[in-house]
């Protein structure tokens, strides 16, 4: 019978698998080791049989097969989609941030775009007569949080209430 797997991190050329039902399992790593030198497209494979989890690396020009490794290794892999989820959110927010700073020459950020569309979206609802809705002054209030937590993860917008000095709120994973 296969045994469980965690896939707890996955890019183009990485995969990182926990196992937690062989934590502490040095041979049963040992063993994951060997077996991944005879898998085509790895090019590297570390298992460390403390933390339970085995990280595969490879060449540029390669396809994972997670069938293929799933079955070359015994493996019944699920995905641990808290994990996943979080990061990959977290990735691809820290991508569009690179990307908009190396755009603008450093001078732009995902942050200082929030807080213009926030400060803009402000502006329109007062500009239509929209002053008693919560809109206008929530819109605000994103707005001076994201302007004063330069620190807070970018496209991260603290919610009412938590305050945007540093120290009170840090935004990021």
């Amino acid at each position: 019978m296969p045994t469980e797997g965690l896939i707890s991190h996955r890019t183009p050329h990485r995969l990182r698998i926990r196992i937690p039902c062989r934590k502490g399992d040095a041979a049963y790593f040992d063993s994951l080791e060997q077996i991944c030198r005879t898998i085509p497209q790895v090019s590297s494979a570390h298992a460390n049989p403390l933390t339970g989890s085995l990280l595969l690396t490879m060449g540029p020009q390669s396809d994972w097969s997670l069938p293929e490794v799933a079955h070359k290794l015994d493996l019944r892999l699920q995905t641990d989609v808290r994990t996943t989820l979080e990061h990959r959110a977290a990735n691809q927010i820290g991508d569009m941030n690179r990307k908009v700073r190396n755009f603008t020459g450093g001078e732009i950020d995902l942050n200082s775009i929030a807080f213009l569309c926030c400060l803009g979206l402000g502006f329109f609802q007062i500009s239509v007569g929209n002053l008693a809705a919560p809109a206008w002054y929530v819109a605000f209030w994103y707005a001076m949080n994201l302007a004063s937590s330069k620190d807070s993860a970018p496209g991260k917008l603290p919610a009412p209430g938590e305050s945007g000095s540093k120290g009170d709120y840090h935004g990021g994973a």
